[in-house]
């Protein structure tokens, strides 16, 4: 007799976000300061970091404005992602 196949509501498969848990370790000090080395020596991760920072930095912007906080820290905040908006 052969076996039979599990019921697929049994049968688990990858993560939905297609990485597995595997992937999600943590790297030694070392290793993750390699990593980070290596990621903004290309071209893409520097884009990714800038684009993150313009992103944060207006979200800071308008979290400020909301939370009516001092004006010079958001004019500071706000000359800040211009500069970065400039580059």
């Amino acid at each position: 007799m052969s076996a039979q196949p599990a019921p697929p509501s049994t049968v688990r498969g990858p993560p939905a976000t297609g990485c597995s848990p595997d992937s999600l370790t943590v790297l030694p000090a070392d290793a993750q300061a390699d990593h980070t080395v290596r990621f903004l020596s290309t071209t893409v991760g520097r884009d990714r970091v800038h684009r993150f920072l313009q992103y944060f930095g207006r979200f800071l912007v308008w979290q400020l404005t909301r939370t009516h906080a001092p004006k010079e820290r958001i004019a500071r905040v706000a000359s800040l992602v211009s500069v970065l908006a400039q580059t």
